[in-house]
């Protein structure tokens, strides 16, 4: 008896990483691979859910769960397809969802993989937030004398490790445009 087994990775169409941006319309590709199916014709589906990693429930965008699915006839005994969900994603920001996938052989579920702890199939949402100040007197009150220094501090929620850099502009609040000098 050979069982059928399939494993994932997510990744943000936009970033191809794990790390995307809550944004108004994101697209994660779920890339799941598979060993062991039948090369006689059979046609198998895989289904994927989204869940929301520090709660393990599903992932509720306007009421219903974001869902993908495709039905395919594999041409070799391993390899891969590909789940695309496409959802509002404003509400995740701090969060990370997790990626659970299900291989159906008519309608009978033959494999699964559903591990909330798998950062491959994981993909995060990180808070990331500023606070500016005075480094002389710790606020956010300049003196009109027009020499100023200033300090930004970067605060990150749910950013996965790795190395990043970190670029900012001043901004004219007013215009909401780059502040220039001259």
């Amino acid at each position: 008896l050979v069982v059928p087994n399939i494993r994932t990775t997510a990744s943000d169409k936009d970033t191809g990483k794990n790390v995307a941006n809550a944004d108004d319309k994101v697209t994660i590709i779920d890339t799941v691979s598979y060993t062991n199916l039948s090369t006689d014709g059979r046609e198998y589906k895989i289904e994927g859910k989204l869940m929301v990693k520090s709660t393990g429930k599903p992932l509720l965008v306007d009421g219903k769960e974001v869902t993908s699915s495709k039905t395919f006839v594999p041409s070799s005994r391993d390899g891969y397809e590909t789940l695309e969900f496409t959802f509002n994603a404003e509400a995740l920001k701090g969060e990370s969802v997790v990626c659970f996938e299900y291989l159906k052989y008519k309608d009978i579920e033959i494999g699964y993989h559903t591990s909330l702890s798998d950062e491959n199939q994981t993909v995060s949402f990180p808070l990331i937030f500023t606070t500016v100040k005075d480094p002389d007197d710790n606020d956010k009150i300049l003196a009109p004398d027009g020499n100023y220094k200033l300090t930004d501090t970067v605060t990150f929620k749910n950013l996965p490790i790795g190395t990043y850099t970190i670029k900012g502009v001043l901004m004219d609040q007013d215009t909401n445009k780059e502040f220039l000098i001259g």
